[in-house]
């Protein structure tokens, strides 16, 4: 597989990468950490399975093609 890569890298093309990441807006973190006297505020989402899904390719050092699913 790499020597293929580095054959079409010579031809002057580029490898795409890929990648899917997926978050929950209800996710939340039970504990939490602040300086010493100061309280915590955050709002908890009430939706149940709302997910948003993020897709990125990346060609060279360049990131591209960003697109949010929900």
């Amino acid at each position: 597989m790499k020597k293929e890569l580095k054959l079409k890298e010579t031809e002057g093309n580029s490898a795409v990468y890929v990648d899917e990441c997926s978050f929950r807006a209800e996710s939340f973190r039970s504990y939490t950490y602040a300086p010493k006297g100061e309280t915590v505020l955050g709002l908890i989402s009430s939706q149940k399975h709302h997910t948003t899904s993020t897709i990125t390719a990346r060609i060279d050092s360049v990131f591209t093609a960003h697109s949010l699913l929900e």
